[in-house]
């Protein structure tokens, strides 16, 4: 599901002393950061600077930031494969309303008709829910009276690098600025904030029709835009919505919708004379026309509101489908106004991305497409939500990134099951989370262990199962976990953490066809030292809950 974001858009202007506006660069201008020099703050590209009169300053880094569990793990224009350079605001060591203001260069946009700013920004930690002083991060222009404000945001976005396009004010050039307001969120030190690959340009010509009064089309109330395809997702089994509406009742409508993939404008959409993009495929021989179906419907009308509702079930069958609607429009040139397109998808598991960073937790909703599990069943409670570290672990009621494997935090922190190592997937491997057969899946393979001061790259590959029927733990491919240079430390096992009040029988030794028990069912089950040198000739360890709610163990 997509997170919900609080964004603003405004057209106030304030008041305020600007900095000399410096003629600098003509669109089409693109500022990656890639040739900057890190530091506090760094050397920022020509025509970009910190403002002095504000409280703190926007640094140019690599990878992540200072402070866990905040921040970009890498930038967005080189990725996770690491070295690329971003510009962002640390908050640790500010307090709640400090403000950080990042001048852009004056850009030239003369020969530009219908100038777009576009950008890409990072807003992840629990710091950036704020209450009585929300902050976030605002897009201002200089109107050359005042600042006006064109964009803002607020609050936890998530671990990921958020995409925005803006239409700028159309004139000879274009002078903005990022203002990061520190917000008052527990903690504060959890709000960092990144900006990457800022571009201003002509703005492209649109590839989607798109939803209008005239006639519009919602499936789970998703809208796309003109360069983004509407794509609404559900899992076997459930219920989706679907809305269709016009200007007012009594008018046809209806609905196609094919097996072939929808077209975008540069991928051949059909083109009307008045610019409407058709992006059907009325060729599609699985294609239908809801109402109609052979030929489109023009006779039954929209009820009198000029509105079309329905639930409908997803069916058992996983599906894709494109669709788009026409309404009868007598307002239209054309007396017809096409809606946008959406994409929609039925699940019954599938895959998602794991962390691609390094100290990186991904928070998965077991529920939602594309895995469409139940709850996971750990040390008694049913988990919808769990958050998969890149550091071998899964973990249950929060999320964690630390590096270091200790029985203390085992034991007292949030529960957790897995082989606890510091990795570091932004260096090579994969993290991949599943849903196969019922069962949750993370898998790690081919991913180096951190090493100190560098050196030769160890890879290590490994498996995290929870059974959502049983109950069942599974640890596999422990074979793939690989002996150390420097031997650091790995937790291999199961607790309930602090949350079941998890107690510390002392370590067990997993050994092929050795198998044990608990003696109540808050005790972990784990085994912790040398990386590659625990569980010697073990490949798997399942751990099987019983009715009484302990666990067992049997290891192959």
């Amino acid at each position: 599901m997509k997170p919900v974001l609080r964004v603003l858009a405004f057209v106030l202007c304030a008041a305020a002393v600007r900095a000399q506006c410096t003629p600098g660069p003509s669109a089409p201008m693109e500022t990656d950061f890639e040739t900057a020099i890190p530091g506090t703050p760094g050397t920022l590209p020509f025509g970009w600077l910190n403002v002095v009169s504000d409280d703190t300053d926007w640094r140019i880094h690599s990878g992540p930031t200072l402070s866990s569990m905040t921040g970009p793990p890498f930038d967005h224009t080189v990725g996770p494969t690491g070295g690329g350079r971003y510009i962002y605001v640390e908050t640790s060591g500010t307090i709640a309303g400090n403000r950080a203001i990042l001048e852009g260069p004056c850009v030239d946009t003369s020969a530009v008709t219908q100038p777009e700013i576009a950008f890409w920004f990072h807003m992840y930690g629990a710091g950036h829910n704020g209450s009585a002083i929300p902050g976030g991060l605002a897009l201002e222009y200089d109107s050359g009276t005042g600042w006006c404000a064109l964009w803002s945001t607020s609050g936890d976005q998530g671990d990921r690098w958020i995409p925005v396009r803006l239409n700028a004010p159309a004139a000879p050039q274009l002078h903005f600025r990022f203002v990061f307001t520190v917000p008052d969120g527990t903690p504060t030190w959890r709000a960092d904030v990144g900006l990457d690959d800022v571009i201003v340009r002509e703005r492209p010509v649109a590839e989607y029709q798109v939803n209008s009064p005239g006639g519009s089309l919602l499936i789970d109330g998703i809208q796309g835009d003109p360069w983004t395809l509407a794509q609404a997702t559900r899992c076997t089994s459930t219920m989706a919505s679907i809305r269709i509406s016009g200007v007012a009742g009594n008018f046809p409508y209806d609905l196609w919708f094919q097996v072939n993939p929808l077209l975008s404008q540069s991928g051949g959409a059909f083109i009307t004379p008045i610019g409407q993009i058709a992006a059907i495929s009325l060729a599609d021989p699985l294609g239908r026309w809801l109402i109609g179906g052979l030929a489109p419907n023009r006779t039954i009308p929209l009820p009198s509101g000029g509105v079309w509702e329905e639930v409908f079930p997803t069916g058992t069958v996983p599906a894709s489908v494109g669709a788009q609607a026409y309404v009868v429009d007598p307002g239209s040139p054309e007396s017809t106004t096409l809606t946008q397109p959406t994409q929609f998808s039925v699940h019954a598991g599938g895959t998602l991305p794991g962390p691609l960073g390094g100290d990186q937790v991904v928070e998965i909703n077991l529920g939602a497409p594309p895995l469409c599990l139940p709850p996971v069943s750990f040390f008694g409670t049913a988990w919808s939500k769990a958050y998969v570290s890149a550091n071998g672990r899964v973990t249950f009621g929060g999320a964690d990134a630390d590096w270091t494997p200790s029985v203390i935090e085992a034991m007292t922190g949030f529960g957790m099951a897995g082989a606890w190592v510091d990795l570091e997937p932004q260096v090579g491997g994969t993290v991949e989370i599943s849903s196969v057969g019922g069962a949750f899946i993370s898998s790690w393979s081919g991913v180096p262990y951190w090493i100190p001061g560098g050196g030769t790259v160890t890879t290590s590959a490994f498996s995290i199962e929870f059974d959502t029927a049983t109950g069942d733990v599974t640890l596999d491919g422990l074979l793939g976990i690989q002996s150390h240079p420097t031997t650091p430390t790995l937790f291999l096992g199961i607790s309930g953490g602090g949350f079941v009040g998890a107690t510390d029988p002392g370590p067990r030794t997993f050994a092929p066809a050795a198998s044990g028990s608990m003696s109540s069912p808050v005790e972990m089950i784990y085994t912790i030292g040398d990386a590659g040198g625990i569980a010697i000739g073990v490949d798997r360890i399942t751990f099987s809950l019983s009715p009484s709610g302990a666990y067992s163990w049997t290891a192959y």
